[in-house]
């Protein structure tokens, strides 16, 4: 008796562990659902963390490529005005003292030959000469005071 005692008390005690073990394996069992379930979503995460980083590295160089771009254009559009300004510089010699000086003749000798003796028909081709002489002068003038105000014009926006 004291044997099936013992057997029942042993079968007891192997059925409270095999339970203890079941409990023991849902609970890991879980456990395990869980950490699979937390590594599915991080390596998820992961995922998408690299593809957000790949496209801001791609953003990244477009804006540089951008910028050395943008750099090149104003370096293009700076010479090219550096040029255009050289040109209006020599312009403006050619127009204040090579064009200017023939003119300033022109209208003295007309002026001269006025006060002096001359017939008829000398004065009224004088006075032709004089009339354009004078026109010329008007549009040289014209043209220094627009070149003036352009170069100060350049000179205020680059103070």
């Amino acid at each position: 008796m004291i044997i099936v005692a013992l057997l029942f008390l042993f079968q007891m005690r192997i059925s409270h562990l095999q339970k203890e073990k079941r409990g023991v394996h849902d609970l890991l069992d879980r456990q395990i659902r869980l950490t699979d379930a937390y590594a599915w979503e991080v390596e998820s995460k992961r995922f998408e963390l690299m593809q957000a980083l790949a496209e801001l590295r791609k953003a990244h160089e477009n804006s540089m490529q951008v910028n050395r771009n943008l750099e090149q254009e104003v370096c293009k559009r700076t010479q090219v005005l550096t040029d255009q300004n050289q040109k209006i510089v020599e312009y403006h010699f050619i127009n204040s003292h090579k064009l200017r000086a023939p003119v300033a003749r022109i209208l003295g000798l007309t002026s001269l030959l006025q006060k002096s003796g001359v017939t008829e028909n000398n004065i009224l081709v004088i006075q032709h000469l004089g009339h354009a002489a004078q026109e010329l002068d008007e549009t040289v003038h014209a043209i220094q005071s627009t070149l003036y105000e352009a170069e100060y014009n350049e000179r205020m926006k680059s103070a």
